[in-house]
């Protein structure tokens, strides 16, 4: 492990990307992220990890096995500030996209998606290709949450992503959505914080 290279605990990178230390568990099962270790046999996480958390997105059944995996276009520069200092804020700083933009952009997109008919044009090119691969799933995902019920703005992380809580019919995600300075949707994530969704179709 490089002693100039800062490291998180489990429970300090669970709380960094919003995931439980059983999932960081998870991912580590199926070999997508590989933390070091330290001399008392502790994982450790660092930006390394980071970067790739925050690129993958897996949904576990019941019985803990994957039902779906989404890899979302990340670019590892975005991600450098993030293992540094949490930088939420209860409203957006001058620089930063106003959150409204974000919301109506993130309804728009969740809408497209459950409906089968996502607005390409509205994302950016490797969000658009990637959505493309994944399109059936989300619509699926989508559709078994149901319509949104609310959201609420829960801050911005290093400036780049703005995060909400979004409930649904039938359960409730974190969904976290960045916007290029033209506006265009650069990368949408989500984890199921709350559901009220059974096995099946």
């Amino acid at each position: 492990m490089s002693r100039d290279e800062a490291m998180l605990t489990a429970a300090e990178c669970a709380a960094r990307t919003g995931l439980t230390v059983r999932a960081l568990r998870v991912y580590e099962e199926y070999g997508l992220i590989a933390p070091q270790r330290t001399a008392s046999g502790w994982r450790c996480y660092g930006k390394a990890e980071l970067i790739r958390l925050n690129q993958w997105r897996i949904v576990l059944n019941a019985k803990g096995n994957i039902e779906n995996a989404a890899v979302h276009p990340t670019d590892a520069r975005l991600f450098g500030s993030m293992f540094g200092e949490a930088n939420a804020r209860e409203s957006p700083s001058p620089a930063q996209r106003l959150a409204s933009a974000s919301e109506a952009a993130l309804r728009r997109f969740v809408d497209g998606a459950r409906e089968g008919a996502p607005n390409f044009a509205e994302m950016t090119p490797a969000l658009a290709q990637s959505m493309r691969v994944q399109q059936h799933q989300l619509q699926t995902l989508n559709q078994r949450l149901g319509k949104i019920v609310a959201i609420e703005y829960r801050g911005s992380i290093t400036e780049t992503y703005d995060l909400f809580d979004v409930q649904h019919e039938r359960g409730t995600m974190r969904r976290r959505i960045s916007l290029t300075p033209e506006g265009a949707i650069a990368s949408v994530s989500a984890i199921l914080t709350g559901s009220g969704l059974t096995a099946g179709p």
